[in-house]
């Protein structure tokens, strides 16, 4: 589910043309910079921080929704933003932040011009880049593959800051064997996902 608002037509083509141009002037002459550990930031980078961090706080002030992954593009100016609640997300709380992040940076960055804004779930089948997704998927089933190349498919029973517990689902063939639970340490994830039955 998504909820995707594009910027004003009329003057994209020129727009990008311009946009390229002051990018690629601001890198080679470096015409605003900022000394930060010794190192020369162009002020498009600098911009870019600032329209993340606020982007952040808009999120992080919505009532339970956290943010799974923001990417921001320069060259084509696409915010794309996933995020998730521990209820589920929904089209509705979508739209709802997509209304809130144009209409509140709106006079700092000229959003709608010049941005094209799309919000929406991570998908049900995308690994995990949160904390907060595990404890969402907490007692629910997850496949989760390890540095080493293992693969656990199970119950998700424990999460902490060092490591999750994954009850791995029963054998047909073994009827009399009970599964032993899996400690996997954080470290060791390659990636875990919710695992999804057909």
């Amino acid at each position: 589910m998504k909820a995707k608002r594009g910027r004003r037509t009329g003057k994209s083509g020129t727009h990008a043309k311009n946009n390229a141009a002051a990018t690629g002037a601001t890198a080679l002459f470096c015409v605003y910079l900022q000394r930060k550990e010794g190192t020369c930031v162009p002020s498009f980078l600098l911009k870019m921080e600032a329209l993340e961090r606020r982007i952040l706080e808009l999120v992080t002030a919505s009532d339970g929704i956290f943010l799974v992954e923001l990417k921001i593009s320069e060259t084509s100016r696409d915010v794309k933003l996933f995020i998730d609640k521990p209820s589920g997300i929904t089209i509705q709380d979508c739209a709802k932040l997509s209304r809130k992040i144009i209409n509140e940076l709106e006079a700092d960055f000229d959003f709608s011009n010049k941005y094209s804004l799309e919000v929406s779930s991570p998908g049900a089948d995308q690994p995990f880049r949160v904390p907060q997704q595990y404890q969402q998927y907490l007692n629910r089933p997850v496949e989760v593959m390890t540095n080493d190349g293992k693969k656990v498919t199970g119950l998700l029973t424990t999460v902490n800051d060092s490591f999750i517990t994954v009850i791995a689902e029963a054998d047909p063939k073994k009827k009399k064997v009970i599964p032993a639970p899996t400690e996997i340490p954080l470290a060791d994830i390659r990636y875990a996902k919710p695992h999804l039955k057909f």
